[in-house]
């Protein structure tokens, strides 16, 4: 499933880092993590303190997870590139796409839904913070470095700022530990719907936490959610009122 590989990667190819960019602090917990590392930068040979390849092409074998971030119309050229190899799903931080509300930008994650939906890839955003595997010590993110223990509560979320907030508030309470916790941006391709069917099944996940803006297929949704019940794992949602931060 693409979605597994792309959240519990076991290879990781990193697009566009470079040394002293503010994403690195970020992604430094991943270099603590069990998964192999690529870095792809052809205008830097080396990116913390490994040689990096030109381009995804370069890489011998499969790629689980790509994290993408550079500027918008080259994170396009990179998912064209990834639809085309044995990539699991991208990570996709960069604005600039659907949410400008003009043409051009609604053009471009249209040019990225279809390279992914053409090869049956995942893809994480456009337009927010990424996720993170806590277990695993895995932040394809550019959230804060905040604290976190591991545990059984996975956490999916329309909203960056709620995110971070709600990461904060679980350090705050020891009975609590965070699992995959997922920021959902603008779901150009894989939505609130997919990822609850995903928590639905994994066996690491015991509770999901939902910020809900907007559910884009309610009937996959609530078909999720209640796969998710019957398994066990009690769903606390907070639904947002579309012109503001507070609960409906």
């Amino acid at each position: 499933q693409a979605l597994r590989r792309l959240l519990n990667p076991r290879t990781v190819a990193v697009v566009g880092l470079r040394d002293g960019a503010p994403f690195v602090k970020s992604f430094s917990p991943t270099l603590k993590s069990d998964a192999t590392i690529y870095y792809v930068n052809p205008k830097h040979p080396v990116v913390m303190g490994q040689t990096t390849v030109p381009s995804l092409s370069h890489i011998r074998g499969p790629i689980d997870a790509v994290y993408c971030v550079t500027s918008a119309a080259t994170a396009v050229s990179v998912v064209e590139e990834a639809g085309a190899l044995d990539v699991g799903g991208v990570v996709l931080v960069s604005s600039g796409y659907a949410e400008m509300g003009d043409e051009a930008g609604a053009a471009l994650q249209d040019r990225i839904a279809a390279a992914a939906l053409a090869s049956g890839m995942a893809v994480v955003g456009p337009n927010g913070l990424g996720y993170s595997n806590v277990p695993r010590n895995i932040g394809l993110t550019i959230a804060a470095d905040h604290k976190r223990r591991a545990g059984g509560l996975s956490i999916v979320s329309q909203s960056g700022a709620l995110l971070s907030g709600v990461v904060m508030a679980a350090w705050e309470r020891p009975q609590v530990g965070l699992n995959v916790v997922i920021s959902a941006g603008n779901e150009a391709v894989t939505d609130l719907a997919d990822y609850l069917d995903y928590l639905a099944e994994d066996p690491a996940t015991t509770a999901i936490g939902l910020v809900i803006e907007k559910i884009r297929r309610p009937e996959a949704f609530f078909e999720a959610a209640r796969r998710a019940i019957r398994a066990g794992k009690p769903i606390v949602a907070l639904k947002l009122a579309r012109n503001s931060r507070t609960q409906e």
